[in-house]
């Protein structure tokens, strides 16, 4: 995976080592996925910038749902209280809940 699209910055994302900003973005697949898949990754410089870590976001994804639950029910969790929705609802940033004002 080494040709990737423009990327977008992920504000308020933190890369610990070297504090350099953190992207997001989709990039070709490898064998692993098929030749014509784009997968989504998040990117991270390092060495003072001369190289790029890029981790694909739903093989994390996947890991952290078989391997640390207790992250993503936080995480839901922490999205649904801060948007206000009414229990069972899945919102939506900018985007009304039923029965919000």
């Amino acid at each position: 995976m080494t040709d990737y699209d423009v990327a977008t910055l992920m504000s308020g994302v933190r890369e610990y080592a070297e504090s350099y900003p953190v992207k997001i973005g989709e990039v070709a697949a490898d064998e692993k996925h098929g030749p014509t898949e784009r997968r989504l990754v998040v990117m991270a410089l390092n060495e003072a910038g001369h190289n790029i870590t890029l981790v694909d976001v739903r093989d994390m994804l996947k890991w952290l749902v078989e391997h640390r639950p207790e992250l993503v029910r936080e995480a839901m969790i922490t999205r649904f209280e801060s948007a206000k929705c009414p229990p069972g609802f899945l919102c939506v940033h900018d985007v009304k809940c039923p029965g919000t004002v």
